[in-house]
């Protein structure tokens, strides 16, 4: 059920600054899968595994200095807490990495574009939200609500992981 903020800041801590001749491009595979247990998405705490594939393409300038990375990946999420889980559903999104020339480890913006999260709820309802995220203004935690455009059901999604 969502790739978007956690899983975005996990790829993007993926990227891996490289030194070249001239200005390139490099195209990387996905296929990553992991584990987090995060506590600010609900009053209580939270275990996603998520599953991403996709690719990473690394942009460098004339200097050989990796200048931006672009993630294009599907991930599909599952959430469990309180012996309760919600498998979401595959989702496509799209995932930008600005980094800073001077000092490629650092970045100047994250942010993901397109679907943040969908999975059904028990209720027969979908949860799905989609826009815009931001990563660092976001501290770089896992979210299921874009910063602008159409936010979920969080109090929906929150309750049928409560029991």
């Amino acid at each position: 059920m969502r790739l978007a903020p956690f899983a975005a800041t996990a790829l993007l801590l993926l990227v891996a600054p490289s030194v070249a001749g001239a200005a390139r491009t490099e195209r990387i595979p996905l296929d990553i899968e992991f584990s987090q247990t995060v506590t600010h998405l609900c009053a209580f705490p939270v275990t996603i595994d998520s599953t991403v594939t996709g690719t990473q393409t690394n942009f460098f300038n004339n200097s050989g200095v990796q200048t931006r990375s672009e993630f294009s990946v599907t991930e599909t999420d599952v959430f469990s807490a309180n012996g309760n889980v919600l498998t979401g559903l595959p989702y496509h999104t799209t995932l930008r990495a600005i980094l800073d020339p001077s000092d490629p480890n650092i970045q100047l913006k994250s942010f993901a574009m397109g679907l943040v999260s969908r999975g059904p709820l028990p209720d027969g309802k979908t949860f799905l939200s989609a826009g815009r995220l931001e990563f660092i203004a976001r501290g770089n935690q896992f979210a299921l609500t874009p910063d602008t455009g159409h936010s979920g059901d969080v109090a929906a999604f929150c309750a049928a992981l409560a029991g």
